[in-house]
């Protein structure tokens, strides 16, 4: 059983570097926001989040560097980017904020069950197979194909697993935003709404106050008519 534990670490290990669909782009059509995987003419490999672009640079954070990587575009000889994802009003998903919002759970249920389950079917085909082959099934020649069958069937299941996280990942980010839009769009509608009010006093003091400025005007006119003999 320890070796097939390793098998599903191993197939796990690989699902999570390799299942990711990486598509070829060209530099005007990269995004801040986009991960990407580069290779320059010295044969460097460099892969991580474009933090910043001009016309003549790259600004990259990568997990190997503690500070970002700038790459001139002289230097670069091929660009990568994960298939970007967007939200209903066409706003990028950065695959930065989809990794810190996802969560594992179904990779590692879909990796262990499917590796388990293709533990049991590999074992069981396969001591058949041999068995009517008249060769040793409790030997090499046994475990071999088995950790085969299982590490492909963590591998498949993982991938399915890994894509149901993801989906659920983006699809809180866009609730997320859709909430966060919501409570912008309320609170502006209450701003507006006490400005509304604050305008709506100032009117009426400007109207009180024309009313006793009038007042005193007739006031005075009146004194004054008073005091003014004809």
């Amino acid at each position: 059983m320890r070796g097939v534990f390793i098998c599903l670490v191993v197939a796990g290990l690989a699902l999570v570097a390799g299942c990711t669909k990486k598509i070829p782009v060209s530099y005007n059509k990269l995004d801040e926001g986009y991960f990407v995987h580069i290779e320059t003419l010295s044969g460097k490999q460099i892969k991580g989040d474009l933090i910043r672009k001009d016309e003549h640079h790259l600004v990259i954070e990568t997990e190997s560097s503690p500070t970002p990587v700038a790459v001139e575009r002289k230097e670069i000889v091929h660009i990568q980017c994960n298939s970007p994802e967007y939200d209903e009003k066409n706003q990028l998903i950065s695959d930065k904020e989809i990794r810190s919002t996802k969560r594992n759970k179904n990779l590692v249920l879909f990796t262990v069950g499917g590796g388990l389950i293709s533990f049991g079917a590999g074992f069981f085909l396969t001591a058949n197979i041999l068995h009517q082959m008249d060769k040793d099934a409790a030997g090499t020649a046994l475990w071999g194909p088995t950790a085969g069958t299982t590490a492909l069937g963590a591998t498949l299941f993982g991938i399915q697993g890994y894509k149901i996280d993801k989906r659920h990942a983006i699809e809180l980010i866009k609730e997320k935003r859709k909430e966060n839009a919501l409570r912008a769009r309320q609170q502006n509608k209450n701003k507006q709404s006490q400005i509304n009010q604050e305008m709506q006093r100032l009117k009426q003091e400007r109207e009180k106050q024309n009313e006793e400025i009038n007042k005193l005007l007739k006031k005075i006119d009146k004194d004054k008519k008073k005091d003014d003999p004809k």
